[in-house]
């Protein structure tokens, strides 16, 4: 009967090993509201403050960007190591009027060229405020050689869902590897008492 009740500390520990999964997972979801996707859908804002531009799907020959405000749009301009421009794209922060709105930026890199590898801050960076519906749009303009297109992204990072979420995953995993360990443990208590 004493072997039986054993049993109880790895289904204790693979319980709570699901249940801060499923934190996890929620807060996976939870922080995806703060990320807005160039596309044509406009988005709800959700969490109020700072976004921060990413870019992804670059290519291994780009080398450095611009970025450049205009009235109507941001131009992002991608240059391979000889200083040939390979990607050139029209961003546009729209408001619910389809109209870009330059008071969104609110900082971005102001140096000539910024090696793409070494960059120590975001490309640009934006301010919404809650509930404000806005659209981020890219297109290529006429300089743009590279028949590739880039992904980017406004993420806003939310400090206590992101804590709770790496918590969480934590919490999951080790609960697991433990409940995995403990379960080997008292089979193997169990087959040197038998025998």
């Amino acid at each position: 009967m004493k072997f039986k009740l054993l049993f109880l500390i790895p289904i204790v520990m693979f319980f709570v090993a699901i249940i801060t999964s499923i934190i996890a997972f929620n807060r996976t979801e939870i922080l995806e509201e703060g990320y807005i996707y160039s596309s044509s859908e406009e988005k709800i804002i959700v969490y109020e403050g700072d976004y921060y531009a990413i870019l992804g799907n670059l290519g291994e020959e780009d080398y450095s960007v611009t970025i450049n405000p205009m009235d109507e749009y941001i131009q992002l301009t991608i240059y391979n190591e000889e200083e040939v421009i390979t990607k050139d794209y029209k961003v546009e922060i729209l408001d619910e009027n389809n109209v870009h709105v330059n008071s969104f930026l609110i900082d971005y890199l102001e140096n000539e060229k910024n090696i793409i590898d070494e960059l120590d801050s975001y490309i640009f960076t934006t301010n919404f405020k809650e509930n404000e519906q806005v659209n981020l749009v890219i297109t290529t303009l006429p300089d743009n050689i590279d028949e590739e297109t880039i992904d980017i992204a406004l993420v806003h990072i939310s400090e206590p869902d992101l804590n709770m979420k790496s918590l969480m995953e934590s919490v999951a995993f080790t609960t697991g590897v433990f409940g995995v360990l403990s379960l080997f443990t008292i089979f193997i208590y169990v087959y040197v008492k038998k025998y």
